[in-house]
């Protein structure tokens, strides 16, 4: 939306219209339109860039925050501690941060602000951990207070960056309309692909001999290159953006305070709609088998390495470089596999596979046949062909499978693009079993060859689990399957539009009195007629979409209410609450670490001599003396397996319901 907008009133100082009086009070008004500046090509990366730049700062921190704390002197019992910052954080900032934007009434939106906090703290953390020596020299503290400087930044990073990694996410949920979330979320799993290859090979050049002017050591030149990196991003981003703004909101579950926002997150969490329910679970069993090989694939691969080459006539500090190259190698295949999938996934894919939008679409229609001929979802036809193909036995139904899948290849559509029939829920479930297959193979592998396969194979679903859950989820934020076909069917919104002009006006006399003189016209025909503030003794201007200001009143009945009869009460809508349900989804993503933690340190204390590794540690293994045993790890990477392979089996469950037509 272009053209001035003046500030928008306070709750105190917005009071309905006699007209809206007499209907009943809305619970959730809004004014604005979401939107992205630039032209079509660059929006999707506008809207974001700035993934990328939290995948930077993630790699950095998780490549070089352990061996500088290792070199400060701080053991690794201790360092265990500093490294919990990251699920805590994940646990506690980004539903609080989510609960806390979705109610926000700030006239710049309600996720930007968050945002450019959130990015303001993780620059002077960043830069702070780069020089914690200095800093902490420079109040007259010694190596201790070197250590605490560089562990309170590693928090602050970690909690600053969830808020902003909530904000991220929940923009693209807020500006996007439901048929662009999958786009939207593709491309952010293109900036988290580059973004993750960016952050190896920078990582890996010696920087000290080509920008020494900004700073004397690895870390702090990494610490300002990236620091730069996420401010230009999320600025860029901010600059770009247009949010719509809460004008009004009455609902109990937006009363402000801390203990309110646990309460609204508590009792969320127990009432979500069912399909983002089973989305949650899918990511908690899904993560469980993910975090081991975010953790660990280093040590296993080197592990493998020391195991098939002997030492020789190499130091050991030769001998272990060479070994922890080797499991560096694998995560850049990994890195790279996942960013050439994350670039060409998305042009394999139809649809989402939720298949309620279809069956919408044909209601409005009042059609009773898809596009193909064949029955949509729920309708007559279509649960005729599901109960005749289910009446078959196992063998014919295999056959027939068989028998579409040469015609397919017979007749050239296997080969067209999109893949007919691969949805994005089914892509999904074909990563998590590749996935699960991996880990199985983990067996099997005794060579650095078949470890570089294995990881790197990973990266297939890797690319897809930083894609397919937030594309999903951003629509069912959007469009609930849960809804009755009746309710999608008509679309309940009821706009109250006046221009800018207007808006200007009425800028500066916004007292209770005027906003009881002000009527409204009806615009339009049609179930749901717009209706236009006029202001008595003014000519109401035309409509103009590039000067047009729409306050929305979100939780409206679907029916037209005449003038005298009382509103239905409003109910909560998902979109309201976008940001407090990817918080709650990022909980669910969060647990499996704390219990793949708890599980492995048993395993390892079991089956290794050596101690438990650190998430997070790369370069700092180095320390430990000779190998270590790979099959302990294989075991939890099996163990990481069997979890995803029952992601798979829920995912697949979700796909047959959607197919069904049910929520």
């Amino acid at each position: 939306m272009t053209g001035s907008f003046m500030p928008v009133p306070g709750a105190d100082e917005y009071e309905l219209s006699s007209y809206d009086a007499e209907l009943g009070a809305h619970s959730v008004q809004w004014v604005g339109t979401p939107g992205v500046k630039g032209p079509a090509w660059a929006k999707l990366p506008l809207l974001t860039v700035g993934v990328l730049g939290t995948q930077v700062v993630w790699s950095i921190e998780m490549g070089y925050a352990s061996p500088f704390l290792l070199e400060l002197g701080l053991s690794k019992s201790w360092m265990s501690l500093v490294f919990v910052a990251g699920p805590l954080s994940g646990l506690i900032v980004q539903p609080l941060i989510g609960a806390y934007a979705d109610r926000s009434r700030s006239r710049f939106g309600r996720r930007r602000p968050f945002m450019l906090a959130g990015t303001g703290v993780a620059v002077v953390a960043m830069m702070l951990l780069g020089w914690s020596r200095e800093v902490a020299g420079l109040f007259g503290f010694g190596n201790g207070g070197a250590i605490a400087c560089a562990v309170f930044s590693i928090y602050l990073i970690d909690f600053s960056i969830n808020a902003v990694m909530s904000t991220d996410r929940a923009l693209i949920v807020d500006t996007l309309p439901p048929q662009q979330q999958e786009a939207g979320n593709a491309w952010a799993g293109r900036m988290a692909g580059v973004g993750g290859v960016a952050g190896f090979f920078v990582g890996n050049i010696d920087l000290t001999t080509i920008l020494r002017w900004l700073g004397n050591t690895q870390l702090q030149i990494l610490s300002f290159l990236t620091s730069t990196l996420l401010a230009l991003a999320h600025t860029s981003t901010s600059w770009a953006v247009t949010e719509r703004v809460l004008l009004r909101d009455d609902r109990e579950q937006s009363r402000s305070g801390v203990i309110s926002a646990i309460r609204s997150i508590w009792r969320n969490m127990f009432t979500l709609p069912p399909s983002i329910r089973t989305v949650c679970f899918i990511q908690f069993f899904a993560n469980l088998g993910w975090y081991p090989v975010l953790f660990w694939t280093s040590l296993w691969v080197s592990d493998i390495y020391k195991q098939r080459t002997p030492q020789g006539d190499l130091s050991a500090e030769v001998w272990q470089a060479d070994a922890v190259r080797a499991g560096s190698r694998a995560l850049f295949l990994q890195a790279v596999i996942t960013l050439g999938v994350s670039i060409g996934a998305p042009f394999l894919v139809t649809e989402s596979g939720i298949r309620s939008h279809n069956a919408c679409s044909a209601l409005a229609r009042d059609d009773d046949e898809d596009d193909d001929g064949r029955g949509t979802p729920n309708s007559a036809q279509w649960k005729r062909e599901e109960e005749e193909r289910a009446r078959l036995p196992l063998g014919e139904r295999v056959a027939a499978s068989v028998a579409a899948g040469i015609k397919a290849v017979r007749s050239g559509s296997a080969w067209a693009l999109p893949i007919p029939g691969l949805t994005l829920i089914r892509f999904w479930t074909i990563g998590q079993a590749i996935f699960a297959i991996c880990m199985f193979l983990t067996w099997f592998t005794t060579s650095v060859g078949g470890a570089y396969f294995v990881i790197a194979t990973t990266g297939i679903s890797w690319a897809l689990a930083g894609w397919v859950p937030y594309a999903l989820l951003g629509e069912l934020v959007l469009v609930d399957p849960s809804n009755e076909p009746r309710t999608l069917r008509n679309a309940p919104v009821s706009e109250v539009v006046f221009s800018a002009d207007a808006e200007r006006s009425l800028a500066g006399v916004h007292s209770r009195s005027h906003s009881r003189a002000l009527s409204h016209e009806t615009l339009g025909d049609g179930p749901h007629p717009l209706s236009r503030l006029a202001i008595p003794g003014m000519e109401p201007p035309d409509i103009d979409e590039d000067t047009t200001v729409v306050l929305r009143h979100s939780g409206e009945s679907e029916r037209s209410v005449s003038p005298g009869s009382p509103a239905p009460a409003a109910e909560s809508s998902t979109a309201d609450k976008a940001g407090l349900i990817l918080g709650i989804h990022n909980v669910f993503i969060v647990l499996p670490q704390f219990l793949i933690t708890a599980i492995s340190a048993v395993i390892f204390h079991m089956m290794d001599a050596t101690p438990a590794p650190v998430p997070g540690e790369k370069e700092a293994r180095a320390a430990t003396d000779g190998p270590s045993s790979p099959d302990a790890v294989g075991l939890v990477f099996r163990i990481g397996g069997a979890s995803a392979a029952a992601g798979a089996y829920l995912s697949y469950r979700l796909a047959r319901r959607w197919q069904r037509g049910e929520a």
